[in-house]
């Protein structure tokens, strides 16, 4: 069984939602904070409370009361065999037939029943109508048979059909004139209405309860020891299941169901290997972890299901470590009878999840909207992210893009942003790429493109606001060229390279004394200074040698290779014992100029603010 489309109207945060298409599988949710997913989550157990919109557009004047009634459509897929398993539960039941299959006899009723039962996919439509804080109610609107809602059936006929005593068959009865309350629909939508599961984003009381034999999980979960109990009985079903657990959590042996006083189950968790026999040191499972209970839960329902179910599951990376979340899901997997819908906020969700169907919520008010997203176009994303060197999770969940040099320009300049320059970003990520040399050689036109896409933005991808790379040794056309054919998307630090920045005696000398070779003799700022001048002006350095400049000249220090004098000055200091490493000591240089000379990157503030202002401006 699944759920194949809904649409939920005056619930919560939604007017009117729109078709939602699910399918087998996973289905992932994705959205921001408060935009609705929890209150669809909500909607699609079919057993909401009605809970009427309120806005402007709902309720205009306060006089006027909100309708009370929110409602869904929604249709349900199930297989011939599904059907013919819960109807060889029933004691009896009344197949609607028209008068001419009345006229034809008992053979052709049969033929049609049978005919019900072989098909690969039968669709059950049905309204639910929920009035304000109570439960919603339903009724069909189509069934695979000449139903109570058909054109033809309005001579209340019905085919009285029971269950043979060892339920692998159905015995015809007769044929009979009733009400049409009794089409065998109502009790079969009830039925696989309960095979609907949600799991809310929230800690589950649930490590004891009272003895009994019920082996279903309750909506709640409140019974889960219960069920576990009946469990443990089977050793290599119980086997299974911890083994499961283990995967999930690997500080967690073994979990086990034990007798308390008053007719209590305890569920324990044993955190040292069961063979020690030290049932001492197991844990209760109230004083575990938060999501130990939920996932304990979520196995159960999905390992043990005799038939298959919709489940779904409230944001599981809000009750879970991220590495266990990810496990989860691909256990899920390895279940594919179920359908699975599921929200989060975790691009790496996404990702390990595989989506059928991607959907995303955000908010236009005065409602929330569904947004159905390819899931082809979603891949092309993340192939195009790959070719940057960049994942889905660096880009997730922002408002904007700017894509940058390298890891170290990613992690420097928001630091500039926020201490020198003492501007927030306010949802803009910065993420690095690769491969930026391309840019200048032969492959530059193919690299391009996959900016001027990245630039684009989507669902999942946010608007890119610029490409900032260092000048490195392009010629002034080379830059303008490359600025007019990314239409401005592309611009290259006022200096050279990032390391331009750093060129700074006390800076060096600070960040060079941690080095072993000078912690016992620190190099002193004029022995930097010294080497500098002497060597700034070599031809390797600079395109028009000099020899003697002045460290402090601004025209200079924009065209020297600061990365490349950067590693000499390390080298040549240390006699080759040390070298310069940019992931390491350019993060120290930019933290000890923040710290002690912040104007350093007032050009480059400067810089970054216009970049981001172009943003603001056009918003």
């Amino acid at each position: 069984m699944k759920i194949t489309s809904f649409k939920i109207k005056n619930y919560k945060s939604f007017i009117d939602s729109g078709e939602l298409r699910l399918s087998s599988g996973f289905n992932v949710i994705i959205g921001q904070n408060n935009v609705g997913k929890t209150a669809l989550l909500e909607a699609l157990c079919l057993k909401f409370i009605g809970k009427p919109h309120k806005s402007l557009m709902s309720v205009p004047r306060p006089t006027i009361p909100p309708n009370p009634i929110s409602s869904a459509e929604v249709i349900l897929t199930v297989s011939g065999d599904e059907l013919r398993d819960v109807l060889l539960n029933f004691s009896d039941f009344y197949l609607p037939i028209s008068a001419t299959q009345n006229k034809s006899g008992p053979e052709s009723i049969k033929q049609h029943f049978n005919d019900i039962l072989s098909m690969p996919e039968i669709s059950l439509k049905l309204d639910l109508n929920a009035k304000q804080n109570n439960q919603a109610t339903f009724q069909i609107t189509q069934f695979p048979s000449h139903g109570l809602f058909n054109s033809d059936s309005n001579s209340n006929l019905f085919a009285y059909f029971q269950p043979s005593s060892d339920k692998s068959r159905f015995t015809y009865i007769r044929n009979e004139t009733l009400d049409k309350s009794l089409d065998f629909g109502l009790p079969v939508i009830a039925y696989f209405r309960e095979r609907v599961y949600i799991f809310r984003a929230e800690r589950l009381n649930i490590g004891s309860c009272g003895f009994g034999n019920n082996p279903i999980l309750a909506p709640n979960a409140q019974n889960l020891p219960e069920v576990l109990n009946l469990l443990q009985s089977n050793s290599a079903g119980f086997n299974r299941f911890n083994e499961l657990v283990r995967q999930i959590f690997p500080s967690i042996y073994r979990i086990s169901v034990v007798a308390k006083i008053n007719n209590q189950f305890e569920i324990v968790v044993w955190t040292e290997d069961p063979r020690t026999e030290r049932e001492d040191l197991a844990i209760e499972l109230s004083e575990s972890g938060t999501g130990v209970g939920q996932v304990l839960a979520i196995l159960y329902v999905v390992i043990n299901s005799k038939f298959s179910r919709t489940i779904i599951i409230d944001e599981p990376n809000s009750f879970l470590h991220p590495g266990a979340a990810r496990k989860l899901i691909e256990i899920l997997s390895r279940f594919p009878e179920h359908q699975y819908i599921i929200s989060t906020h975790s691009a790496e969700i996404v990702k390990v999840a595989n989506p059928n169907t991607l959907a995303l919520l955000r908010w236009e008010k005065p409602q929330s909207v569904i947004e159905p997203l390819n899931i082809q176009q979603i891949k092309d994303v993340q192939r195009c992210l790959i070719e940057i060197g960049a994942k889905l999770s660096d880009v997730f969940g922002a408002d904007n893009i700017l894509w940058v040099e390298g890891q170290t320009e990613e992690e420097c300049y928001p630091k500039i942003l926020r201490h020198a320059a003492t501007h927030p970003l306010l949802g803009t990520s910065i993420v690095a790429v690769k491969n930026t040399g391309d840019i200048k050689g032969k492959h530059k036109a193919l690299i391009l493109d996959i900016y001027k896409k990245l630039s684009k933005g989507n669902a999942l991808l946010p608007r890119a606001i610029a490409f900032i790379f260092d000048k490195e040794g392009l010629t002034p056309k080379e830059i303008e060229d490359i600025h007019r054919e990314s239409k401005g998307l592309v611009s290259f630090l006022p200096r050279r390279t990032y390391e331009n920045y750093f060129i700074n005696p006390e800076a060096l000398a600070a960040v060079m004394a941690t080095l072993i070779t000078f912690k016992e003799k620190p190099l002193i700022v004029e022995q930097i200074t010294q080497w500098l001048i002497s060597n700034g002006g070599k031809k390797k350095y600079i395109d028009i040698p000099s020899d003697r400049i002045d460290i402090a000249d601004i025209e200079w220090l924009g065209k020297v290779h600061g990365a490349k004098l950067l590693e000499d000055l390390f080298a040549g200091l240390s006699d080759g014992k040390e070298q310069y490493r940019k992931t390491i000591h350019s993060i120290q240089l930019t933290d000890w100029l923040i710290e002690n000379k912040p104007d350093t990157f007032a050009e480059l503030s400067k810089f970054l603010l216009k970049i981001l202002g172009i943003n603001f401006d056009k918003t």
